[in-house]
């Protein structure tokens, strides 16, 4: 062409940062330079010679060029320009102390930074450095909203995060035991998108969401987080630390074959935990209305729930958390665009209640052959419709075999546990059925 720029197949193009009037052009026979602009252009006479350049990207006062067949090059620059990376706020929320938690992240040394909550500085920070912070805010009231923003400055030019806000609450005494079948006034519990109400079909209050649950809002893809939580942070029991309630899940389903937290999973409700208010974890899978198939019925044929549906639910607090530790505990649901269903009821929460235990010589359970050689056989009897879950451990209680929880209609039950492969020795097999937790001695030969 006229301007020197050949006819070939160009794949990148880069703006010198040194000088923005000098563009290099990766092209499939090496690179083309312009010192204006792009109103001329000659072939860029280097090391790297005609080979294919595919991508060019700045790194510090370094261009790294990659190409097809030649590997990796470099080129200095006269001068590296100082990009600046905005900051960030990670994670906001009520503290076990009651006051407000905001972690952030200072992405490049900033000349100062300022913590503003509903436009007042609450925070001020002199030469930050790159790395997370986090900032603890007293003298908040409980029930307000808070607008929550983060600016960094650097030689006078501005650089906001992102802003947040959050619902600072009042919290109540740590306490080892709470128990709430929601049959009385309770305001135990804050959040969004639930409420403690009694429904049509059912005896007596309960958590619900509201029927039918909102799909996330705006563009396909969006989605919508809501939460109930409990302002009192339990204390973890040494031994017996179950979390135990019932509930009703008709919640869209997912893509046949994907399990959470797969993106396809799609709608799914999770009990999460958290030992500073800031940072949750998941105490068991997220779930849905394939977890049980009353469930699902009523979901595919767009039923209500009722009482009929209730199934027992019980979370070990110890898998994720340490005996003594303080945590609080919430309910969430999460919902993406385009399809719903009912929604979730949860009643008769236990936290660290006494639980029900069987002697490991009665009926009620049976181990065979014992000792076992490569498969060992669980057969109990359920009365009620439970999930139930198989852990067995060795003598040090490590885990060695686990079965996924599933809901079981109630009555005689078996299944067939693969322990090929364990050393000889000692076991130790706990079922967990709702509201019974089992406990026997199996010897592997």
């Amino acid at each position: 062409s006229n301007n020197g720029f050949p006819d070939v197949a160009v794949y990148c193009l880069l703006v010198r940062p040194d000088n923005d009037n000098i563009l290099w052009a990766g092209t499939e026979i090496g690179i083309f330079e312009s010192t204006d602009n792009g109103q001329n252009w000659a072939f860029l006479d280097s090391e790297l010679g005609a080979a294919a350049v595919w991508e060019m990207n700045v790194m510090d006062d370094q261009v790294v060029i990659g190409t097809h067949g030649r590997g990796i090059f470099t080129a200095t620059l006269p001068m590296a320009p100082e990009i600046v990376v905005m900051p960030e706020i990670l994670a906001t929320g009520t503290m076990l102390d009651g006051n407000l938690g905001i972690e952030v992240a200072f992405n490049s040394p900033y000349d100062s930074s300022f913590i503003y909550i509903n436009g007042t500085e609450t925070g001020r920070f002199i030469n930050t450095q790159v790395g997370k912070g986090l900032f603890t805010i007293s003298g908040a009231t409980p029930g307000d909203s808070l607008g929550i923003s983060l600016v960094s400055y650097r030689n006078g030019k501005a650089y906001p995060a992102k802003p947040r806000s959050e619902w600072l609450f009042e919290v109540n005494p740590a306490v080892s035991v709470y128990v709430n079948d929601f049959n009385s006034n309770s305001d135990d519990f804050v959040g969004k998108g639930f409420s403690i109400t009694l429904e049509s079909g059912f005896d007596d209050a309960a958590i619900h969401t509201t029927h039918p649950y909102p799909e996330g809002q705006g563009n396909r893809g969006d989605t919508l987080v809501q939460y109930y939580q409990l302002r009192t942070p339990i204390i973890v029991a040494q031994k017996n630390a179950f979390l135990k309630y019932k509930d009703i899940a008709i919640i869209e389903t997912g893509e046949d074959g994907v399990v959470f937290p797969d993106e396809k999973f799609f709608d799914y409700v999770v009990v999460e935990a958290s030992d500073d208010g800031l940072h949750w974890k998941t105490l068991v899978r997220g779930y849905d209305a394939n977890s049980d198939q009353g469930w699902l019925d009523a979901f595919n044929n767009d039923k209500d729930g009722d009482k009929s549906l209730f199934v027992d639910q019980k979370i070990d607090l110890l898998r994720k958390f340490n005996a003594n530790d303080t945590i609080f505990i919430r309910f969430k649901l999460y919902s993406d665009q385009l399809t719903t269903g009912w929604g979730w009821a949860i009643d008769d929460l236990s936290i660290q209640e006494v639980i029900t235990g069987l002697d490991e010589n009665q009926s009620e359970i049976a181990l065979y052959p014992n000792p076992a050689n490569n498969v060992l056989n669980v057969e109990y009897y359920l009365d009620h419709r439970a999930k139930t879950q198989i852990r067995m451990v060795n003598m040090q209680g490590q885990l060695v075999r686990e079965m996924g929880s599933d809901n079981f209609a109630p009555g005689f039950q078996r299944h067939r546990i693969d322990v090929s492969g364990l050393r000889p020795g000692l076991y130790i097999v706990n079922i967990d059925m709702g509201v019974e937790s089992i406990v026997q001695k199996v010897i592997i030969q």
